[in-house]
């Protein structure tokens, strides 16, 4: 789709800049070659290398090139294609890439913190307020 894309809603109208656009574009010339049916987290990662605003610097910066960004991607899909509007719940990567604490502390296989009361008590104040929910160093 061509042209300034649209969002409504609540009644006024925002429009796409041509940047944002034109990502989307990418994004979808991505879905496109991947053979999906919606487009995803990775075919807008697939379309910023060629972003003059930033994504082409970015890439530049951080030494990855498109050809390597593409490969990592297949590589993380495998198979998988993108069919239904939550594909990143199939990839499993919290089970490759991560690891269950609450699973290791019920089998014992995580170490006793000694020694550090106050800290584990303002880590669970932080993380039980409802508001105000950036923690200060300073404290």
């Amino acid at each position: 789709m061509r042209g300034s894309r649209k969002v409504s809603g609540g009644g006024s109208s925002v429009y796409l800049g041509r940047s944002l656009d034109t990502l989307l574009d990418r994004a979808e010339a991505a879905r496109k070659e991947l053979g999906d049916d919606y487009i995803s987290v990775e075919h807008l990662l697939l379309a910023y290398p060629k972003d003059d605003r930033f994504g082409r610097s970015l890439f530049q910066d951080i030494r990855l090139d498109e050809a390597k960004l593409k490969q990592t991607v297949e590589q993380v899909r495998g198979s998988q294609k993108v069919t239904d509007q939550n594909p990143e719940g199939k990839y499993e990567a919290l089970e490759k890439y991560g690891r269950d604490l609450t699973e290791s502390a019920k089998q014992g296989k995580l170490d006793p913190v000694i020694g550090r009361d106050d800290e584990i008590r303002r880590t669970i104040q932080i993380l039980s307020r409802r508001t105000k929910n950036k923690p200060r160093a300073d404290r």
